[in-house]
């Protein structure tokens, strides 16, 4: 046998990515993406958590990246009066409590929770552009850099949860 067909035969080194693992990834590529997912969502909701923060002691910066209504129900809080405010606050606490929520149901990897988030992200989106001067594209990419995260999680969850019903590793 020549040595064209020893090199096409061999078996690659451990830990080496086979060209199958692209077509049909591994359970640990599966799950690094629905981790990534669930990293994402727990990351807007504690950059959120620092913009509630940040607009309760009037500071003049905020974070780009989190869940925008909170920072509506803060503003509109504040327009309504202090008792409106506190409201404000804790229903902002509660979202944010959500999104976290939803990081850990993500990284479980229940599909609805996936299709939540991207509902709610999307919204954040479109609140941004209707609601704010917040000029150019960049909140719309980082948004839609965070959906497409989640939607890479819930096709790599449906697989993983697809071949956990087949019973296959």
């Amino acid at each position: 046998m020549s040595d064209y067909w020893k090199e096409m035969n061999a078996q690659p080194a451990t830990g080496a990515a086979t060209t199958t693992e692209f077509l049909v990834p591994t359970n640990q590529k599966l799950g690094r993406q629905i981790k990534t997912a669930a990293g994402w969502l727990w990351v807007m909701a504690g950059l959120s958590a620092i913009n509630l923060l940040l607009l309760h002691l009037d500071a003049p910066i905020r974070m780009m990246v989190d869940v925008f209504a909170v920072d509506l129900l803060f503003a509109v809080g504040r327009e309504l009066g202090p008792v409106f405010l506190i409201a404000a606050l804790v229903a902002g606490a509660v979202l944010i409590g959500f999104f976290t929520f939803l990081g850990f149901q993500t990284k479980a990897g229940r599909v609805w929770a996936f299709v939540t988030a991207i509902v709610l992200i999307s919204l954040a989106a479109v609140l941004i552009y209707f609601t704010t001067d917040l000029g150019g594209i960049g909140p719309f990419l980082v948004h839609g850099f965070a959906i497409y995260l989640v939607v890479v999680g819930l096709k790599a969850a449906k697989l993983h949860n697809h071949r956990k019903s087949l019973g296959k590793p």
